[in-house]
Order: structure tokens, then C-alpha cells, then sequence
């Protein structure tokens, strides 16, 4: 039984992290990495708004958990902003 309490915490203490703003903006500047590696303005729009639905469904999961998120949705307004960017060109 204890084993199983150990597990339980040291699991929720590697996910806890997973909710917080340093994860996330890393994984804004790892696709902000990706797209100077696209020369395509196409893959460029698709590279965002793939990036665009995936942040708003985290954004959209962690709202039932986490009520300060103003950073998720800064990241979700940029990965929108860059899409529309790349596609009116």
C-alpha cells in the first residue's frame, strides 16, 4: 500500500509541472524554433495553426484546475497572430 501512495505522489509531482508557465512558454520558443527550419509560407500557416489548437486545448483543460492562465492565453493569441501572419502572405 505504500508503494502504491509513493507512486501516486512522485507521478503527481512529475505532472504538476506540466501546468506550469515555464512548460509552456518552452514550448512556445521550441515551435518558434521549428518554423525558422519552414520555408515554406504554407507549412509556415499550418506549423501555427496546428500549434494554435494544441495550446487552446490545453488552455481549455487547465482552465478546470488552474485559474490564473493569463501566459496560456498570451500563447494562444501569438501561435493565432503568427498563423495569420503566414497565411496573408
Amino acid at each position: 500500500m505504500d508503494l502504491i501512495k509513493h507512486s501516486a505522489e512522485k507521478a503527481a509531482d512529475y505532472f504538476s509541472g506540466w501546468t506550469s508557465e515555464s512548460f509552456y512558454r518552452d514550448l512556445y520558443d521550441g515551435a518558434c524554433l521549428e518554423e525558422e527550419k519552414i520555408h515554406d509560407r504554407e507549412k509556415i500557416a499550418a506549423h501555427w495553426l496546428r500549434q494554435h489548437k494544441w495550446f487552446s486545448r490545453q488552455l481549455t483543460l487547465n482552465a478546470r484546475t488552474d485559474d490564473k492562465l493569463d501566459f496560456l492565453i498570451e500563447i494562444v493569441a501569438a501561435c493565432k497572430g503568427h498563423y495569420e501572419e503566414a497565411g496573408s502572405s
